[in-house]
């Protein structure tokens, strides 16, 4: 049941490098965002994380984790769209904004077994993009569909 659960919710902190950042201007306000970003995750399965921002509603996000002592592991890619719904609210504290998104993608994993498994997912979460300092949290969910024998030319 903790695998299960384990794949269908993922909750995961971000510490982020930023390569460069982008600034843009949208509904007459300036907006610096992120370009590149790669953290940890942490929760039942523990890995890297990465997220390349298209433009401050669009971005390609990733992770590769890992279950000890199993052996498992997930990789996921993920195409995700951000609203910004609550800074034109103004329900967000000074020097921080938190883009809600959501988005699909697909993943493989691994856990306990010799066969690998392959499914959709669909991640919604909240990210804290904080304006001075080149670091962001991010909290996600990420129910999904999973298809245990799928015919592949090649085994991972």
């Amino acid at each position: 049941m903790g695998k299960f659960v384990a794949t269908v919710a993922l909750l995961a902190l971000a510490g982020t490098a930023s390569a460069q950042s982008r600034t843009v201007i949208v509904r007459d306000e300036v907006m610096a965002y992120p370009q590149l970003e790669a953290g940890v995750q942490a929760g039942v399965l523990t890995g890297l994380s990465a997220k390349y921002w298209l433009t401050p509603y669009h971005g390609l996000q990733g992770g590769l984790t890992w279950a000890f002592p199993d052996d498992g592991y997930s990789f996921h890619a993920d195409f995700v769209a951000h609203s910004y719904a609550l800074r034109r609210a103004t329900r967000e504290p000074s020097g921080l904004r938190i883009p809600l998104y959501a988005g699909i993608g697909a993943k493989a994993l691994r856990l306990s077994s010799d066969e690998p498994v392959y499914g959709a997912r669909f991640p919604l979460g909240a990210q804290a993009l904080f304006e001075d300092v080149p670091i962001s949290v991010f909290v996600e969910v990420a129910p999904g569909i999973l298809w245990v024998r799928l015919a592949l030319p090649f085994r991972l």
